[in-house]
């Protein structure tokens, strides 16, 4: 499978005429934010913390990738922080770092790194940070294999005073006598793993929670009223890839699907889900292109993703998914890229009370990897958005979403 590196070029320059194109005839206000940072940026990241919105973004410098972090005002960024940097990191345009924060105020941060000259051999690698950023943690694996294969597309959840972490982990892709299988071996399946990242470094309670998931499909963790919940693309032995979910309330669920698709294709569509928790109703989003139809569908659920309604087809035209998804009370908003005009990101708001889906164009882009995936997370009652745009130049742009 063909990834390429999304690394991107900001300018300085904001240019009026780009948001005067996305104007919307609704009651939504797009504000964009000016962003100091310049030269090879990109893999934009936003968390969404009590105190405020972070964003984190990859920079290249002389061959140095650099994991740096700011707070997101309404002025535009905050100073630049830099969390790591190596010059022996894996930087692809959807396998990208995170940045949260819990309860205690403590910074989790993840980046991949390579772990073998292998195309797709990389660990995960975490970072923590308790004086608001000014000082990390050595790095160190959330897994304790040593097979020099896949490991990423990981979740991070801030909770009390520690981390839940689910990841896709290849050490079964490995043969038992050549662990060098160019990240995708064929001894065995990915794998879905978790546990839980403590103050110490430590990963406590690691296991595997599924032996068999989607190679490259973004995983997404949400806590909900009573636990964690997992939602991922699961692989059957018939190679039916739907969307899986898996929780945690004191001990593992077995894994369910969210809706029987069965969308069957015999690889990858590197197109994860994203969920979504709010006063006691859970919804999930994704990405299907069963019997040949792309669509965009939100289902949502009552009983913390046991059980879901029928989903809502919120897109079937032009939809290349890459997903996001915020719940607000009775409002489900979900973000996707079209392939339409050559690339256009947009918001569909979705009332839960009727069903009645409205889509508003947010920014044109480009279709390519290279713009990667948007980012979409509420903060107080406003959205933001962040994504890599690919024009005659690269820029990483955001945006403040107000009604």
């Amino acid at each position: 499978m063909n990834r390429l590196v999304g690394l991107a070029l900001f300018s300085l320059l904001v240019t009026s005429c780009s948001l005067e194109q996305n104007k919307n005839p609704s009651s939504i206000k797009i504000t964009e934010l000016p962003n100091p940072i310049v030269g090879d940026v990109g893999e934009p990241f936003l968390s969404a913390t009590p105190e405020g919105m972070l964003i984190s973004w990859i920079q290249d410098t002389d061959s140095v990738h650099q994991l740096k972090f700011a707070t997101l005002e309404n002025e535009g960024y905050g100073a630049p922080k830099t969390i790591a940097e190596g010059n022996n990191w894996f930087v692809n345009w959807a396998d990208f770092p995170s940045i949260t924060k819990n309860k205690e105020g403590h910074l989790a941060a993840h980046f991949l790194q390579k772990s073998d000259a292998a195309t797709f051999s990389y660990d995960v690698l975490v970072t923590q940070s308790f004086d608001h950023g000014k000082n990390w943690t050595l790095p160190s694996k959330i897994h304790t294999d040593t097979t020099k294969t896949e490991h990423g597309f990981v979740s991070v959840v801030p909770l009390d005073t520690a981390f839940f972490v689910t990841w896709l982990d290849g050490r079964h892709t490995a043969s038992a006598n050549n662990e060098h299988q160019e990240g995708h071996g064929h001894a065995g399946a990915m794998s879905l793993r978790a546990g839980w990242l403590m103050p110490n470094g430590s990963i406590q309670d690691a296991i595997e929670i599924d032996n068999k998931v989607c190679d490259c499909c973004q995983t997404h963790a949400i806590a909900t009223e009573h636990g964690v919940s997992v939602f991922y693309r699961n692989r059957s032995d018939h190679e039916i890839r739907d969307i899986g979910a898996i929780h945690f309330n004191g001990s593992w669920s077995e894994p369910n699907i969210v809706a029987k698709d069965n969308w069957e294709i015999k690889g990858c569509p590197v197109n994860g889900p994203r969920a979504a928790w709010d006063n006691g109703q859970l919804a999930v989003a994704w990405f299907t292109a069963a019997n040949g139809k792309a669509k965009i569908k939100l289902a949502l659920s009552k009983d913390e993703g046991r059980t879901f309604a029928k989903p809502i087809v919120i897109d079937s035209t032009n939809t290349l998914g890459r997903v996001g998804l915020v719940l607000d009370q009775n409002t489900a908003y979900v973000s996707w890229l079209s392939s339409k005009n050559g690339g256009e990101i947009n918001l569909s708001t979705v009332d839960l009370t009727t069903n009645a889906v409205q889509h508003h164009l947010i920014a044109s882009t480009q279709k390519s990897r290279n713009s990667g995936f948007p980012q979409l997370k509420k903060q107080g009652t406003a959205l933001y958005m962040a994504w890599t745009n690919v024009d005659t130049t690269t820029t990483i742009r955001t945006v403040k979403i107000t009604q």
